[in-house]
């Protein structure tokens, strides 16, 4: 009886001292019932336009970890039907369905009734790279043959691309086009494929090796980094020309390459000598390099709504979360207070629209969501300490509070 008359007062005493702390911050931590904890959470992926998220998450340390989908907004939580080891997970553009594999099966799930249909069981166990086509309603994969089927989730049918050995694949913009590596030593060709007729046209030849890829909003311009050989191009879709761009490797960071707010000019994240990365713009053919804004950055995106651009990153020795305008002012500015040290890449979230920016404060936190152009920070998830026994938390302890700056 002492114990838990002790435990209200405490509990008392330390929401007064939250809420007079929240009255006196200049940010916003959104007043919602959180109705999950877990021993251990992670995000495994984002819809497009962040409005779902899937997490991978255990209650206690002796359960198995499930996926659940998160609605940020509303904060229900279902439970999915995902086996634990599945890879390769991916939203729809609605995000209505998620895409994933488990070994050589490619299956599909409805987020709205939990059903998962199997549509490929011969996959690569590495390279299958299952994709939607932007309009959710077909899947590109490379076959157990490492060629390029199609399968439409209507007609439930799988469709042989290619008659070559792939690479690679990329699908820029509205999926008009496929961009394709085909499988050869010692190069490969770069090539492009009308999604509808199936038609080729070759681009350039290539050195055989891995490499990212990064589009335009319209899809009719890429970006391609050489993994290994830190080298990036610039490829016109429409001219079928492909150009290097001058590029100093031991100056540029390496988180994604993006077009800038437009989709006329470059970002990239460059450093000089000892001095930290920091985001600068250029013309598509390397010139006219001009620094965004003068602080260092961890990471960014091109928030498409409103073409601005979300950083990451320190200002006055504090981290920060700020969209830019496309002359370097600044839009808004929101502090994260760092619990375990500077936010790394590995526990940032940004969806693709760059509408919404998902963080934690370390390996093991809750989850945090903000959006592009407000000021509002609110707990998806919340996170208890393994240490601790939630049920019984020691005097002083309090855990799943929400989050605020001074």
């Amino acid at each position: 009886m002492n114990k838990t008359i002790l435990r209200f007062v405490g509990t008392c005493i330390l929401m007064t001292l939250f809420i007079g702390t929240l009255s006196s911050c200049s940010l916003r931590a959104k007043d919602v019932a959180i109705p999950e904890d877990f021993y251990d959470v992670y995000i495994k992926a984002i819809s497009p336009d962040g409005s779902k998220i899937l997490l991978l998450g255990a209650k206690d340390s002796w359960q198995m970890y499930d996926y659940y989908l998160a609605d940020p907004d509303t904060l229900d939580f279902t439970v999915m039907n995902l086996p634990e080891n599945s890879e390769d997970i991916s939203f729809s553009q609605d995000g209505k369905s998620i895409l994933f594999r488990v070994d050589r099966e490619i299956s599909v799930l409805r987020t709205d009734d939990n059903v998962i249909t199997t549509i490929y069981d011969k996959a690569l166990i590495d390279g299958a790279s299952p994709c939607f086509s932007p309009d959710g309603g077909t899947v590109y994969f490379l076959g157990e043959d490492s060629q390029l089927y199609r399968h439409s989730l209507a007609a439930q049918d799988n469709i042989l691309m290619t008659d070559f050995k792939v690479a690679q694949f990329f699908i820029p913009g509205d999926g008009s086009n496929i961009l394709l590596q085909n499988k050869a030593e010692p190069m490969s060709e770069l090539l492009v494929m009308n999604s509808d007729s199936g038609s080729l046209n070759k681009i350039a030849d290539l050195e055989s090796e891995k490499y990212s890829f990064v589009t335009s909003p319209d899809g009719s311009k890429i970006l391609m980094y050489s993994v290994p050989r830190k080298e990036l191009f610039f490829i016109d879709i429409a001219k079928g020309t492909l150009a290097p761009l001058p590029f100093d490797s031991e100056r540029c960071s390496p988180f994604p390459f993006q077009f800038a707010p437009g989709g006329d000019r470059i970002l990239i994240g460059s450093s000089f000598g000892e001095d930290p990365i920091k985001l600068y713009s250029m013309n598509f053919d390397g010139t006219d390099r001009v620094l965004v804004y003068d602080a260092p950055i961890f990471d960014y995106r091109v928030s498409r709504p409103d073409q601005k651009i979300v950083c990451v990153g320190l200002i006055d020795e504090r981290t920060e979360v700020y969209t830019l305008r496309t002359d370097g002012s600044f839009d808004n500015r929101i502090p994260i207070r760092e619990m375990y040290g500077i936010i790394s890449e590995s526990n940032m979230n940004f969806s693709a629209s760059g509408e919404r920016f998902y963080y934690s404060e370390g390996s093991h936190s809750a989850i945090y969501m903000m959006r592009s152009g407000s000021t509002m920070i609110q707990k998806v998830a919340k996170y208890f300490s393994p240490f601790v026994d939630k049920n019984d938390p020691p005097p002083g302890y309090t855990y799943g509070t929400d989050h605020c700056e001074q």
